[in-house]
């Protein structure tokens, strides 16, 4: 099967399209089942292995699937993970030029410190001045 476990082998051999593969087939098998905090999971990972094999491409990909984490799975075990994952990519990709990760980046930094989460702050507050135009 290709559960979650064959996801965490792959990625353990450094195999992370394969590891992709699987999260991405655990993601839609529990988002079927409504499965929320499994699906969660696996966002999570599947995001996880795209931000190892690195390249622009696949840190946008992996952007887009953390920005869903965090946005429908507020209460899911790995929230603060990929919230924190979602950080480090927006500020990879800022430092890249992308300007869209620079807003996404000094927007979830504006929500932090209106929320006093002071988790990765001031990582977020570096990179932001360092792209700032």
């Amino acid at each position: 099967s290709a559960g979650p476990v064959d996801g965490h082998a792959a990625l353990d051999r450094n195999q992370y399209r394969a590891a992709q593969a699987h999260f991405q087939q655990a993601a839609q098998l529990a988002a079927t089942a409504r499965l929320e905090a499994q699906q969660a999971e696996a966002l999570y990972w599947q995001a996880f292995a795209l931000y190892r094999e690195g390249g622009k491409k696949r840190l946008r990909q992996a952007a887009e699937l953390l920005d869903l984490h965090v946005k429908r799975h507020e209460d899911a075990p790995s929230y603060d993970d990929a919230y924190g994952l979602l950080t480090r990519i927006y500020g990879k990709l800022a430092e890249q030029g992308d300007t869209h990760a620079a807003r996404r980046l000094a927007e979830m930094t504006a929500e932090d410190v209106e929320q006093r989460r002071d988790q990765d702050l001031e990582q977020k507050l570096m990179v932001l001045h360092r792209v700032a135009p």
